[in-house]
């Protein structure tokens, strides 16, 4: 078996595959022997069917599936040994592509196309998103307080706005008078427009951030597969329709996340942080500790089973890698707003955060995502912005000068007294 590779463009990829007999004829024998042994047929006891009936019956199938098991896995062990970054998977080469007379030829061939992702730069600019601050309206607050009312009756009377309701609604929160109670409503009311303004952040900035970074893509190619994927739910005509807006802007949304992902080696998900993700999203209601042990068996065993799927796993492992992005600079955004406003920072300087890896350093030169199609929670996109926006800005100091180490590292003598020098 021979596989061989061309370029027939910059982002499109030449795949050929050929076999010849050797290459699949032993397993093609083994598996026709196998049904042999299993066949029954009148006239013949069970394994005893001759073999020249079983390879005439069953013959041409067993040749094809072993025919394209072999395709199969030399394409993938090609992108595999090659480290090919594919978009999708690669198609038949239709341009190529004649068909093979199993019969007769020697030497059977298989061409394919393979779209290759492209490397993805980004200039970062000084363009401010503007954070979304829904407040709630007074007539909104009227309206749940009304409905407060409404479910708290008693004996179909609405209880008036006074200390004992306040008292019920916000226990030991010292709600004496309505214009108290009110602020309070309004509090959690906002506290629930935040996942609105989240949302409308996402938006804002994937809707920014694909417009600003500019990379190709085999567009071509691209449609095609996009129709032959589907399944017959899409066709060539409503690809052509939405392309633009809908198929390739989601394409490269999650490129550039899939670089983002790549370039930041702190991103690693590590299997606990899986599983007490799961744990805290289906099961966060729960005292654990109360429960007894075969039901705490039970949960971790449905953990497993979230694990296990694919795609779960995914959506899981993208949301923890963007919050871990995010942290460190919701932290950065939050101390140099206090500075500027008790005048110690300048207001239009970026709060610089050191970190020991590089990765880091070039997500702020470099921001990029990855390539599912999952969305992310909202709450984790908030660290392209704060890059981009100049409120943060992201530099590489060696670990040996890690100031910070002194408060979270043992350290020896010699690095300790360095570093309490450092802090003055």
């Amino acid at each position: 078996m021979k596989t061989t590779q061309t370029s027939k463009s910059e982002l499109l990829a030449g795949i050929q595959i050929s076999l010849v007999k050797e290459d699949y004829e032993a397993e093609v024998t083994k598996a026709l022997k196998d049904y042999q042994h299993k066949a029954t047929m009148p006239g013949f006891r069970q394994g005893k069917v001759p073999f020249g009936m079983i390879k005439k019956m069953y013959g041409q199938a067993v040749l094809l599936e072993k025919i394209n098991q072999k395709v199969s896995e030399a394409l993938n062990n090609h992108i595999v040994e090659n480290k090919l970054d594919v978009i999708g998977y690669p198609l038949p080469d239709m341009e190529q592509s004649q068909p093979n007379d199993l019969d007769n030829q020697e030497e059977l061939n298989f061409y394919f196309e393979a779209a290759l992702k492209p490397e993805i730069k980004v200039a970062l600019k000084d363009h401010k998103i503007n954070d979304f601050n829904i407040k709630a309206s007074a007539e909104e607050i009227d309206r749940t307080i009304k409905s407060i009312q409404e479910n708290n009756k008693v004996e179909d009377k609405e209880p008036e706005l006074n200390e004992e309701l306040f008292d019920k609604i916000f226990p030991g929160q010292e709600v004496k008078d309505v214009e108290t109670f009110r602020s309070k409503v309004a509090v959690e009311m906002e506290k629930q427009y935040v996942l609105e303004a989240e949302r409308m952040f996402y938006n804002k900035a994937v809707d920014q951030l694909v417009e600003e970074i500019k990379f190709d893509l085999p567009d071509t190619f691209l449609k095609r597969w996009i129709v032959e994927n589907s399944e017959g739910k899409i066709t060539a005509e409503d690809v052509e329709k939405n392309y633009e807006n809908g198929y390739v802007k989601s394409l490269r949304w999650q490129l550039i996340e899939e670089a983002l992902v790549k370039q930041s080696p702190e991103l690693v998900i590590k299997e606990q942080e899986v599983r007490d993700f799961v744990r805290s999203m289906y099961f966060g209601h729960m005292n654990v500790e109360t429960l007894d042990e075969e039901t705490k068996k039970r949960l971790e065993d449905i953990i497993d089973a979230i694990i296990k799927d694919d795609n779960q796993r995914q959506n899981i492992n993208n949301q923890l890698a963007d919050k871990k992005l995010t942290a460190s600079a919701k932290e950065a955004v939050y101390l140099k707003r206090l500075l500027t406003e008790i005048k110690c920072y300048p207001d239009d300087s970026p709060m610089i955060i050191y970190g020991d890896n590089l990765g880091a350093e070039h997500l702020a030169k470099n921001p990029v995502l990855h390539g599912r199609c999952k969305h992310i929670d909202v709450k984790y996109q908030h660290v392209r912005e704060v890059v981009r926006s100049n409120q943060i800005e992201i530099r590489f100091i060696s670990t040996n000068s890690m100031t910070s180490d002194i408060f979270t590292k043992n350290l020896s003598k010699a690095k300790h007294v360095k570093f309490v020098e450092c802090l003055g």
